[in-house]
């Protein structure tokens, strides 16, 4: 059902996971609770392993990098939540200590990721030039004079 160039990446599976303890964590809170912080924060969690699924499916560097960066960002919006829950005493500390130890290591691992999805330097090239950085003025934001 899940394609398998997706099943392969352990940034996915640690993105899974951390969105089923999420879950799990905040099935135990009152109603209240998860309609104030557990909502936005399982969407946050659960869109982090979304966003991974979409940049394995674009082909280009540039689509790729800009969905990884998009999980890392929520992500970033996944540990405000779960400092939010910790803070209002909605997580013990024995759940929260084990919430952020995989916040961290899907940290690391998602920015590997990042890093060897960054494109490889053609050899046979050399540097771009100092004056135009290599890019036309149109890739640089400028304007044609037309």
């Amino acid at each position: 059902m899940i394609p398998e160039e997706m099943t392969n990446l352990k940034v996915y599976d640690l993105a899974e996971k951390l969105a089923d303890d999420v879950w799990t964590a905040v099935m135990e809170w009152e109603d209240v609770e998860q309609a104030a912080l557990g909502v936005e924060l399982v969407k946050a969690v659960d869109t982090i392993g979304a966003v991974i699924a979409e940049a394995t499916g674009r082909r280009g560097f540039q689509g790729n990098r800009r969905a990884i960066r998009l999980a890392r960002g929520y992500l970033k919006c996944t540990e405000h939540y779960l400092r939010r829950a910790y803070r209002r005493k909605l997580l013990n500390d024995k759940d929260a200590a084990a919430l952020k130890a995989s916040v961290d290591e899907l940290t690391l691992v998602l920015d590997g990721y990042m890093a060897r999805a960054e494109p490889k330097e053609r050899e046979d090239e050399g540097p771009p030039s100092r004056r135009g950085g290599g890019y036309s003025p149109r890739d640089r934001g400028h304007r044609s004079p037309r």
